[in-house]
């Protein structure tokens, strides 16, 4: 009997998530006052989101989700910081002073 052959993909590759190509991303491209004005052309009714994301280059999905009210415009995305600014300066004091 002949001995069967292994296929190129193996047991372990098959487990793992395909690689995602290496491109750079093209996070935030758009500007804040392009945002403010497409949301403020469709809170008018002078376009509608799809229209105006297109003409003020912003994302639709984005704009969408400003609209209705599920990304609060103007806050960042992510964890509040745990020092505050005046600790975090504090603590880099304290270990330059340290390291000296």
């Amino acid at each position: 009997m002949r001995a069967k052959r292994k296929q190129k993909g193996s047991a372990n590759q098959e487990n793992q998530p395909p690689k995602k190509p290496n491109r750079p991303t093209k996070l935030r491209t758009w500007s804040i006052e392009s945002m403010i004005a497409a949301m403020d052309v469709v809170k008018n009714g002078l376009l509608g989101v799809h229209r105006a994301a297109m003409e003020l280059g912003v994302p639709k999905t984005t704009l969408k989700d400003k609209i209705a009210g599920r990304v609060i415009h103007g806050t960042n995305i992510g964890r509040d910081p745990f020092l505050s600014k005046q600790e975090e300066e504090e603590l880099v004091m304290f270990l330059v002073n340290i390291l000296r």
